[in-house]
């Protein structure tokens, strides 16, 4: 498991049950000190890692590492899990739950991927999931573009100068 092909990643591995989502939970929220690329590898049957090795083998945990995927696509998917998607209500509930995983997101080049994935996932406009995203704390890449050219241009909109 030693591999170039490994480098600059940190896989979790947890089992499947509600103590081991609970963990990878948390592992996100400690996500950000991490300056590699976090994943997660979720054992089957509800086995850890251990577990698995024991019962199946070296095989099957190089398997199970091999089908991680980013921790932010687990997170969302976790949260979105825990309400009715099938109504307004439900709706907005996880928008309010899932924007904040959203903002923040370290590599702010993939922000723009996960507010298209929330807002496919939650059957809104991108704009509706961007503007909440915004709102928590995590200004979309095209906004903070636009502020970052009008502080180096010195445009105002009442001289008309770009």
């Amino acid at each position: 498991m030693d591999t170039d092909s490994l480098s600059g990643e940190i896989i979790f591995t947890f089992d499947g049950d509600a103590a081991g989502q609970k963990a990878a939970l948390r592992a996100f929220e400690d996500d950000q000190k991490f300056v590699a690329q976090t994943f997660i590898a979720v054992g089957p049957d509800n086995m850890d890692p251990c577990e698995l090795r024991l019962a199946k083998g070296d095989a099957a945990v190089r398997d199970l590492v091999a089908q991680r995927e980013p921790l932010i696509a687990f997170a969302l998917r976790s949260v979105l899990s825990r309400f009715n998607l099938d109504t307004v209500e439900g709706q907005v509930a996880a928008l309010r739950a899932a924007a904040p995983l959203v903002a923040k997101i370290k590599d702010r080049s993939m922000q723009p991927g996960y507010v298209n994935r929330l807002a496919g996932a939650l059957g809104v406009e991108v704009e509706t999931v961007s503007r909440a995203v915004a709102g928590a704390g995590g200004a979309p890449p095209h906004r903070r573009a636009a502020a970052q050219w009008r502080r180096t241009t010195h445009w105002s909109p009442w001289n008309g100068k770009r």
